[in-house]
């Protein structure tokens, strides 16, 4: 024994002494912003994170990659300005020294730009996704997810396990689902994991995930498991094989039919295909797209006519084609010019119907539902895609200048005409060049869309831009009204309050400062935010129970502006009065309960009794519903009687009388 514990002391010393203390050397950065990307490099950061952390000025900072000696991690958006220090943690316990780091706050990027945020990868292909509370979500190549505030503030990062990478999508409570072509996950808006659902087998490629109008989860994973749907919950709810045949394929959301319809679409693998959201088979249209240019994503508009760019071998080449829901071509466009079209992008509709196609690389169609062409817009440069605002008053365009040279942002209005183009900077003597599709936000004034930077070596970033797009930034919005639904409620029951602007709320949100002249009385949370874009928002107001009536002033204040409602708060009155049982044989008993509409407050509430006819039944002369509940019991006497009597019983309090019927029997 002796000789065995002194083997397991040596061996654990070894061990210990194996464990190197880790040690930062250099920052990427001696200054960096606010929600900007740190690269940590040193020694001892150990192999597998574990529960290593990096903490900047003791807070906890997100990161994306972890080895032993490298980390890429984010400076807290909540860290102080001012010098701080880095300090990594590794998963034994161990802590490097300290390095000085200035932190400063996040600058303008200029001209119609609100803001950028910089992603630990070389580019960002997956369209960003909005929640309703602002949020940003995007994932990039590598499978981290960013939660960004409307203001361009990191909020959390998630490192999503399995290879590739899939789109986001947003659900009513919150959920944010994301994928790549090993796993589905749900995260909440806090970002930790809800569930995880492993594909088996995994895909080749995959399209989505998506969630759709009924709620549900639609993906399509190439020689995976196909097309396939989940539940909210991570159920695999059907699949239907969908074999790799072609691998050129353009970056695909799923796209779903008018609401009616209940049908997805994607076209990949040389085809149109639609599939019901019950798995049903619907249809696929055959062409051969992917031997000319990569499959690009359909559209829907709001008649659930469906618009997918096709190629037709024995015809004039890449085309538009118009479809109905059964896969039946309407009529195809882009056949009736002289020179050949080479190259579509991804068609998108507009709110009004009217249909929008890049062409031959340089050139916007605007195509009526008729096939028709509105008009043309060509540009000086490459146009790569297009996003038509909610508003229907602008189409957000991304392109480049031309090959290897820096990209750019054009907002080009609904009638074909130029409103605005931004160049974008050089990073590092690199092109920063649109990559993602666009999203909007509702409200039509801010547009987020994810980049490339093609030529990096290694440690490769890229950018997530928030573009100013409307003309209305909402900078005027004011506090017009306060209402309140009830305005008189008995204590300890909640009103809902609504507040409404006279403008959308600017972008990031309205914060709304909430007070009370009796806080005791009517509790009310220190603040609301108006999500932006948004004219409304209501929030419950809460209220205490009491002895007397109370109009209680609330107001509301934002920019120098501030309204008022007055809620009055009752005291509980007596809602009921019952006997159980209410027919009692002579000389028996019954129990009688008073009830109120609400808890007694503090000292309690006294109700009078009173017998219709005291020789045959008697009540106490009072009962006290105590404090915080609402009701009170009491006894019911009688005496004997020669034929059945009825007598009323009554309860009396606040003004208010109830009444109910006791029989007295034989």
């Amino acid at each position: 024994m002796a000789r065995f514990l002194k083997h397991l002391c040596l061996f654990l010393l070894a061990a210990a002494a194996a464990v190197a203390q880790p040690t930062i050397t250099t920052l990427s950065n001696t200054t960096g912003e606010r929600s900007s990307r740190l690269l940590i490099t040193g020694s001892g950061f150990g192999v597998i994170r574990g529960t290593g952390h990096v903490a900047i000025s003791g807070i906890t900072a997100p990161v994306t990659r972890w080895s032993d000696t490298m980390i890429a991690a984010y400076i807290p958006e909540t860290a102080p300005v001012g010098t701080l220090n880095v300090q990594v943690f590794a998963s034994q316990g161990l802590s490097s020294n300290l390095m000085p780091l200035d932190v400063t706050m996040r600058g303008s990027q200029g001209d119609h730009i609100r803001w950028r945020f910089q992603a630990d990868a070389d580019y960002i292909q997956s369209r960003p996704a909005v929640a309703s509370d602002g949020t940003v979500y995007t994932i990039d190549v590598y499978g981290h997810l960013y939660a960004i505030s409307p203001t361009g503030g990191l909020k959390w990062v998630f490192n999503v396990p399995g290879t590739g990478f899939g789109e986001v999508s947003v659900g009513a409570d919150g959920t944010i689902y994301t994928g790549n072509t090993t796993v589905i996950v749900a995260l909440s808006p806090s970002g930790s994991l809800r569930w995880q659902y492993n594909q088996n087998p995994g895909a080749n490629t995959l399209f989505g995930p998506n969630l759709g109008p009924d709620g549900n989860l639609y993906a399509v994973g190439f020689s995976g498991l196909g097309v396939f749907s989940l539940t909210p919950q991570g159920v695999l709810r059907w699949s239907t094989p969908e074999d790799i045949t072609k691998i050129r394929a353009f970056f695909q959301e799923i796209v779903f039919g008018a609401p009616w319809q209940s049908q997805l679409y994607f076209h990949g693998n040389s085809h149109l295909r639609s599939v019901a959201l019950d798995g049903t088979q619907l249809f696929s249209y055959a062409d051969v797209l992917g031997n000319s240019q990569a499959d690009s994503q359909p559209a829907v508009a709001a008649d659930g006519s469906v618009y997918s760019n096709l190629f037709v071998a024995t015809g004039p080449g890449i085309l538009l084609g118009k479809f109905d829901n059964q896969g039946n071509r309407l009529w195809a466009i882009f056949d009736k010019f002289a020179n050949p079209t080479t190259m579509l992008t991804t068609p998108e509709v507009g709110p009004d119907g009217v249909v929008y196609d890049g062409r031959n690389l340089m050139s916007l169609y605007a195509i009526n539902p008729d096939s028709t062409v509105r008009w043309q817009y060509t540009d000086a440069g490459i146009l790569f895609s297009h996003m038509v605002s909610p508003l229907n008053d602008l189409i957000f365009a991304g392109g480049a200048v031309n090959y290897g040279e820096p990209g750019f942002f054009e907002a080009i209005s609904t009638t074909g005409k130029s409103l605005w183009k931004t160049v974008l900077p050089l990073a590092n003597g690199l092109n920063i060049v649109p990559m993602s599709r666009a999203r909007f936000t509702p409200d039509g004034q801010t547009v987020y869309i994810g980049t490339s930077i093609p030529g990096q070596s290694s440690d490769g970033f890229s950018y997530i831009y928030s573009v100013q797009t409307g003309t209305n930034a909402s900078t005027n919005a004011s506090l017009a009204s306060l209402t309140l639904t009830p305005t008189s409620v008995v204590g300890s029951k909640s009103a809902t309050a609504t507040i409404t602007f006279s403008a959308p709320a600017p972008i990031g949100g309205a914060v709304v400062t909430l007070v009370t002249t009796n806080p005791t009385v009517v509790i009310l949370p220190a603040t609301v935010t108006v999500s932006a874009g948004s004219l409304t928002r209501s929030y419950a107001v809460k209220t205490a129970p009491v002895t007397t009536v109370i109009a209680v002033p609330l107001t509301a204040s934002y920019g120098g502006s501030s309204v008022s409602a007055t809620l009055t708060v009752k005291p509980p009155s007596i809602s009921a009065v019952s006997l159980l049982p209410n027919s009692v044989k002579g000389g028996a008993s019954s129990q009688g309960t008073v009830k109120l509409n609400g808890p007694a407050p503090a000292g309690g509430v006294r109700i009078n009794l009173a017998s219709g006819n005291t020789a045959v039944a008697t009540v106490p002369a009072s009962v006290t519903v105590v404090a915080g509940v609402s009701s009170a019991n009491f006894t019911v006497h009688t005496k004997a009687v020669g034929a059945n009597i009825a007598v009323t019983i009554s309860a009396v309090g606040g003004g208010v009388t109830r009444k109910t019927n006791l029989t007295v029997t034989p």
